[in-house]
Protein backbone atom coordinates (compact mmCIF):
# COMPACT_ATOMS: atom_id res chain seq x y z
CA UNK A 1 0.00 0.00 0.00
CA UNK A 2 1.53 3.24 -1.17
CA UNK A 3 -0.11 7.03 -0.21
CA UNK A 4 1.21 10.28 -1.23
CA UNK A 5 2.57 12.90 0.78
CA UNK A 6 -0.39 14.87 1.66
CA UNK A 7 -2.21 11.97 2.57
CA UNK A 8 0.91 11.33 5.26
CA UNK A 9 1.12 14.52 6.57
CA UNK A 10 -2.67 14.45 7.69
CA UNK A 11 -2.50 11.52 8.71
CA UNK A 12 0.60 12.85 11.10
CA UNK A 13 -1.85 16.04 12.01
CA UNK A 14 -4.84 14.11 12.78
CA UNK A 15 -2.63 11.30 14.97
CA UNK A 16 -0.86 14.34 16.75
CA UNK A 17 -3.99 16.13 17.19
CA UNK A 18 -6.11 13.20 18.16
CA UNK A 19 -3.55 11.97 20.75
CA UNK A 20 -3.35 15.87 22.65
CA UNK A 21 -7.02 15.43 23.06
CA UNK A 22 -7.01 12.37 24.95
CA UNK A 23 -3.93 13.25 26.61
CA UNK A 24 -5.70 16.75 27.86
CA UNK A 25 -9.15 14.01 28.62
CA UNK A 26 -7.22 12.30 30.72
CA UNK A 27 -5.58 15.11 32.75
CA UNK A 28 -8.76 16.53 33.53
CA UNK A 29 -10.30 13.63 34.59
CA UNK A 30 -7.22 12.28 36.97
CA UNK A 31 -7.47 16.34 38.20
CA UNK A 32 -11.42 15.48 38.59
CA UNK A 33 -11.37 12.52 39.73
CA UNK A 34 -7.81 12.77 42.43
CA UNK A 35 -7.85 16.11 43.11
CA UNK A 36 -6.23 15.67 46.64
CA UNK A 37 -3.17 14.39 44.59
CA UNK A 38 -0.72 16.72 43.80
CA UNK A 39 1.70 16.41 40.82
CA UNK A 40 4.58 17.13 42.36
CA UNK A 41 4.28 13.92 44.83
CA UNK A 42 2.55 11.38 42.26
CA UNK A 43 5.11 12.91 39.45
CA UNK A 44 7.97 10.57 40.63
CA UNK A 45 6.20 7.10 40.19
CA UNK A 46 4.59 7.99 37.11
CA UNK A 47 7.86 8.53 36.12
CA UNK A 48 9.14 5.19 36.95
CA UNK A 49 5.89 3.59 35.88
CA UNK A 50 7.15 5.32 31.84
CA UNK A 51 10.37 4.25 32.25
CA UNK A 52 9.00 0.31 32.90
CA UNK A 53 6.80 0.47 30.13
CA UNK A 54 9.68 1.60 28.08
CA UNK A 55 12.10 -0.53 28.60
CA UNK A 56 9.24 -3.36 28.41
CA UNK A 57 8.02 -2.52 24.81
CA UNK A 58 11.96 -2.02 23.90
CA UNK A 59 12.56 -5.53 25.37
CA UNK A 60 9.89 -7.15 23.79
CA UNK A 61 10.42 -5.15 20.31
CA UNK A 62 14.22 -6.48 20.78
CA UNK A 63 13.29 -9.94 20.97
CA UNK A 64 10.32 -10.27 18.20
CA UNK A 65 13.12 -8.74 16.01
CA UNK A 66 15.99 -11.43 17.14
CA UNK A 67 13.32 -14.12 16.96
CA UNK A 68 12.25 -13.21 12.91
CA UNK A 69 15.92 -12.43 12.29
CA UNK A 70 16.62 -15.90 13.33
CA UNK A 71 14.00 -18.06 11.40
CA UNK A 72 14.85 -15.49 8.18
CA UNK A 73 18.42 -16.61 9.17
CA UNK A 74 17.54 -20.51 8.70
CA UNK A 75 15.34 -20.79 6.67
CA UNK A 76 17.60 -20.32 3.96
CA UNK A 77 19.71 -23.81 5.16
Amino acid sequence: MKGTVRQAILLGLAATLSHTLVVWLVAMGGMWAFGSFRAEDTEPYFQLASGAVIITMITGTTIIIMLQARKRSTSWN
